[in-house]
């Protein structure tokens, strides 16, 4: 943290995973109000090209994504988008953005519309939890009930909304536009 203070780079490549801090944690702290100072670009490299984890990485301040097989041009090319205040993504990702915004500016159906207005105020929070990617025991703490309260929530939620299984709970919450595709940050 201290080199990058000292250094004052445009463009900040880093890592999911770093050793003593994650990549998230860096990212967050560079592009914080608290820095001290003009907050570089950050290109974020991951083998990881799931939902969650291009979230966490948007949400920590990265305007850049690549995965590590990226080619030396490309890796390049990005850079020098950055530095001149562009965003950068390696194309898989770019796709996934892509369908997300699809999705989540979509006209929601006006089914699913009708369906979330039957949940109650307790489901409507475990479904926005269960779209996070908790677990049971997760949402129990988070919302300080029984796991076995949890459960009946979500056989519920299941009931009302016509769904299977959680998959199904969380492709619902998506396409409905009741919820983002993100989750709290994890330790990596």
């Amino acid at each position: 943290m201290s080199l990058v203070r000292r250094l004052s780079p445009e463009v900040l490549i880093t890592d999911f995973r770093l050793a003593g801090m994650s990549g998230l944690e860096l990212a967050t702290q560079v592009t914080g109000d608290s820095f001290g100072g003009p907050a570089p670009e950050v290109l974020m490299f991951s083998t990881r090209t799931d939902d969650v984890s291009v979230m966490q990485a948007l949400g920590a301040g990265a305007y850049g994504y690549l995965v590590k097989e990226t080619p030396p041009a490309e890796v390049i090319r990005a850079v020098r988008a950055l530095a001149v205040g562009e965003a950068a993504a390696t194309g898989m990702v770019t796709r996934r953005l892509i369908d997300w915004l699809f999705w989540r500016h979509a006209k929601p159906v006006a089914a699913s519309q009708d369906k979330l207005g039957t949940l109650t105020p307790r489901e409507r929070e475990a479904l926005l939890l269960v779209a996070a990617g908790l677990s049971d025991e997760e949402i129990s703490r988070k919302l300080t009930l029984q796991v076995t309260t949890v459960r009946s929530h979500l056989y519920h939620l299941r009931q009302k909304l016509g769904v299977r299984d959680r998959a199904q709970l969380i492709v619902f919450a998506y396409q409905s536009g009741f919820s983002v595709p993100t989750a709290p940050l994890q330790p990596q």
